[in-house]
């Protein structure tokens, strides 16, 4: 039986509608995005300028006044559960884009971005390494589409969602100050010196119109008006979906995996220190043209470090790894062979609870007539149709994003016959393959102790939610104390115990699931190392949520 939809109270949406207005008024991208960047390419290439220096454009807005109207909005007082949660989220990542624009062109910025993108893991990037290794040359460049070309398909697949919906907010234009193509808000934007290979026209056209702008439009068809803006977090897992459209449509070439990798591979050169040559050559050396090279460098190295182009190949491995048939690894990648995401297991926000469904945050698609899946795409028109913009996101976490989710503090809890353990950021836990980092123990004798060292034994554990309305209850406190990894035991609807030293299970939880939950914790104590060595000012309750 479905639930009855929640209505949010105009208190709520009052704080939503403030938030998603201030958020729909920042360029963050094109803040940080360099405005001479072919010019520096040229020079850089003749040798005339070994050390780009980039300009940027003037800010919009003076960072303090933005830092002053968010400030204004109180988040803290939402009395939806789950709308206040992501309200939260989204206030906190607005607050560090503001903090990044302040540190442009700094060697602060790289920190922050650090923080708001992620970095680099060491299975990312041997994963990178491995694209690399398999795609050892990619295709010629074949013909090119240039700006106005472009354009014109754009507008195009626009015109196509129109007659499907009239009303459909989305354009594309040619913007003299852009570079490349990209997505700001509800419009295309196209550099005017932009050429698109023929052959990647098509999959440009699915991750853009087809993946951004079908997304921006329904978010802002909804009555929370935040998920227009895109919600916290969310980057990983567009940049992923708009790759599969990719995938789908069967555009993505050799040069595009290639391209994806060497963006990971550069993010980890530039937090590991190196500079914007020997980042350049390191993929040179590898094979990729000069000139591409110049490019990936380019958009990891402005304003100081920007490690967001990792996310595109990680987005992309996690998505499938959600969502793809076990036995899938990235040699499938390689190939191209992954198949089209099953309707039924679409991942949601990361910073969703499993538990909670968005009832009344959200309505069905604008465009008529419902979703296509992405094994739909295989057909085509003039050009091949970008995944349909209607797919609701289902409440279901399976396999979900466990390196983004173990960034807050880890709740292990105890049920009756015993303790489950799980891994938590903010309010969602940890899981990985379909498992949680759960478990209980259970006595195996008249002993009412179900410790192991009484004979206890670990089962699997079921994660209910009076389980996770507990941890609910907890977290606040353990993020106020700076807490990363703590367990909480739980006897009935009891809480008997915060385990703060040694939270422990993650063994047990390994050999019940056969997932080895600690990589992602020992992942995530590296990310915050390496955050702490560029800014060792930031105390442990920020790197904690960080």
């Amino acid at each position: 039986m479905t639930s009855p939809a929640v209505e949010l109270s105009p208190t709520d949406l009052a704080v939503d509608h403030a938030l998603a207005h201030l958020s729909s008024g920042r360029r963050f991208l094109l803040e940080v995005t360099p405005v001479d960047a072919d010019e520096a390419r040229a020079a850089y290439l003749d040798g005339s300028a070994p050390d780009p220096q980039f300009t940027y454009r003037e800010l919009d807005a003076d960072p303090d006044v933005t830092a002053a109207q968010l400030a204004a909005i109180n988040v803290t007082n939402v009395e939806n559960l789950t709308l206040g949660h992501l309200l939260r989220a989204k206030h906190r990542e607005l607050e560090l884009q503001v903090e990044m624009l302040r540190a442009r062109d700094s060697e602060d910025f790289l920190g922050l971005s650090s923080e708001l993108y992620g970095s680099v893991s060491p299975t990312l990037r041997a994963q990178a390494e491995q694209v690399l290794a398999a795609v050892l040359a990619a295709e010629s460049a074949g013909s090119a589409l240039h700006a106005e070309a472009f354009l014109l398909l754009a507008q195009e697949e626009i015109a196509h969602y129109r007659e499907q919906d009239p009303d459909i907010e989305m354009h594309a234009e040619i913007r003299f100050d852009a570079v490349g193509v990209m997505v700001s808000g509800d419009t295309l934007l196209i550099g005017p010196d932009s050429a698109v290979q023929q052959r990647r026209a098509a999959a440009l056209i699915h991750h853009e119109v087809g993946t951004h702008l079908v997304t921006q439009v329904n978010g802002a068809a909804q009555p929370s008006k935040v998920l227009g803006t895109g919600l916290a977090g969310y980057d990983e897992t567009q940049e992923g979906l708009a790759v599969v459209a990719e995938i789908a449509c069967g555009s993505l070439t050799a040069f595009r995996l290639r391209q994806l990798a060497s963006r990971v591979l550069t993010v980890d050169r530039r937090v590991a220190g190196a500079s914007f040559h020997e980042a350049h050559e390191a993929l040179v050396s590898g094979g990729i043209p000069p000139g591409s090279a110049f490019t990936t460098v380019m958009r990891v190295f402005r304003a100081g470090g920007m490690t967001k182009d990792a996310i595109y190949l990680r987005g992309l491995v996690d998505l499938l790894a959600t969502s793809a048939p076990k036995g899938v690894s990235t040699e499938c990648l390689v190939h191209g062979l992954f198949p089209a995401l099953p309707g039924d297991r679409a991942p949601t926000h990361p910073h969703l609870p499993r538990h909670r469904s968005p009832r009344g945050l959200r309505q069905g698609p604008r465009r008529p007539g419902g979703p296509e899946t992405l094994a739909g795409l295989r057909r085509q028109r003039r050009l091949s149709r970008g995944p349909q913009g209607g797919a609701e996101p289902q409440p279901d976490h399976r396999g979900h994003l466990a390196r983004r989710l173990c960034r807050g503090p880890g709740v292990p809890a105890r049920s009756q016959e015993g303790r489950h353990p799980l891994l938590r950021h903010e309010r969602s836990a940890v899981e990985q393959d379909g498992a949680y980092a759960a478990f209980r123990r259970v006595s195996t004798s008249d002993d009412v102790r179900s410790n192991m060292s009484a004979g206890g034994k670990t089962e699997k554990a079921v994660v209910t939610d009076e389980m996770s309305h507990m941890i609910d209850i907890v977290r606040p406190k353990r993020v106020a104390d700076g807490m990363f990894l703590v367990g909480l035991d739980i006897v009935g609807d009891k809480l008997m115990e915060v385990n703060v030293c040694s939270p422990g299970g993650l063994g047990s939880v390994h050999s019940l699931t056969g997932v080895n939950f600690a990589n992602v914790v020992i992942a995530e104590l590296e990310r915050k190392v390496a955050i702490r060595q560029h800014h060792p000012e930031i105390d442990s309750r920020t790197l904690a949520t960080g």
